[in-house]
């Protein structure tokens, strides 16, 4: 799983490539996927507990926030890092505190 947050910011950060980017890629536009993750990655950012007191809302009027509940019903490996629940974004309540911890230090 953290591979999977590792790979993400790294397409964002260097451009770089790999099979979840590609895949995604092909889903998305190249824009539209940068801007859910360029979002996801601030706001994991943003909220350094974890603790599921600060959720990324998402707001039906953006484009970008209706694609990132596409994005989790598509993608597995998307699926293992966030949930979605009354429209908020979360990440998973099934990450162990060491995964959080790795995603914390690296984000």
């Amino acid at each position: 799983m953290f591979d999977t947050i590792v790979n993400l910011l790294d397409y964002i950060k260097k451009n770089s490539s790999s099979s979840l980017s590609d895949e995604l890629e092909f889903k998305f536009d190249k824009k539209t996927l940068r801007v859910m993750l360029i979002n996801i990655f601030l706001w994991l950012k943003r909220n350094k507990t974890f603790d599921n007191n600060k959720p990324l809302k998402l707001s039906m009027k953006y484009k970008w926030n209706k694609d990132i509940i596409l994005l989790m019903s598509e993608s597995k490996e998307i699926q293992d890092l966030f949930e979605i629940s009354d429209n908020y974004l979360y990440l998973n309540s099934n990450l162990s505190p060491e995964i959080k911890k790795k995603i914390i230090d690296y984000v």
